[in-house]
């Protein structure tokens, strides 16, 4: 019979025959997820193959009863835990397939840390001013992360609805504090919204003195929204 000496892909409306649906069952009671026999052993037996080392026996389940038979190594298992690791730690994997809104996430953490660097540091030249920049940037970058994770608009649109560019051709998004705003409204997050407002108003003065002690030609300063 055709089906001794091979497994041919059936058609879409190909009906299994219920002499294959009974060898099948009886098969994979055999193999018992692993605790009967091999597969290549069923394989050898059932259709004299040696090589195909457990896939005809996937694909002929799969096809006749729609079960599958397959399931992830541990080595797979171990690949995905450690990289869950590492994206904890603030780190893409290369390679790894991330959503959008993880690297505005893990931007907001490298700059929190920062900030929490400088304003533990005795020595630190510009305290407050250095916390206030990388505090505003961590807020920013989180409110960004918070917007694009649930759909919402964050980018700076025109007129026509459209979304500005700056000078690098990248959107733009929208201030600090309306971004703020949007990702965490209520009355019950008015507290966390007025103290990112103060230190804004921190690091903008602490910019502008920047500017004036700076002996450069012209200080871009920060870039909170872009």
């Amino acid at each position: 019979m055709a089906h001794d000496y091979g497994v041919p892909e059936p058609a879409a409306d190909d009906v299994q025959s219920s002499e294959d649906v009974q060898r099948a069952r009886r098969l994979l009671a055999e193999w018992d997820q692993g605790r009967g026999k091999s597969k290549s052993q069923i394989e050898i037996r059932e259709w004299a193959d040696a090589t195909a080392h457990g896939r005809r026996f996937d694909r002929f389940i799969r096809r006749t009863l729609g079960e599958a038979t397959t399931r992830p190594s541990r080595q797979t298992d171990r690949i995905v835990e450690l990289e869950t690791q590492v994206r904890a730690l603030g780190r893409t994997p290369i390679g790894a397939d991330v959503p959008v809104w993880e690297p505005a996430l893990q931007h907001a953490r490298s700059a929190c840390l920062a900030g929490l660097r400088i304003w533990n540091d005795p020595t630190a030249t510009f305290l407050t001013g250095g916390f206030a920049l990388h505090f505003i940037s961590a807020w920013n970058n989180l409110a960004l992360a918070v917007l694009e994770r649930d759909g919402r608009e964050w980018r700076q649109l025109d007129d026509q609805g459209e979304p500005e560019l700056i000078s690098d051709g990248a959107e733009k998004a929208r201030n600090t504090l309306e971004l703020v705003a949007d990702a965490y409204p209520g009355t019950e997050r008015r507290g966390l919204r007025e103290n990112v407002r103060d230190w804004v108003g921190r690091a903008t003065a602490s910019l502008t003195v920047t500017c004036r002690l700076s002996t450069w030609p012209s200080f871009p300063g920060p870039k909170l929204a872009s």
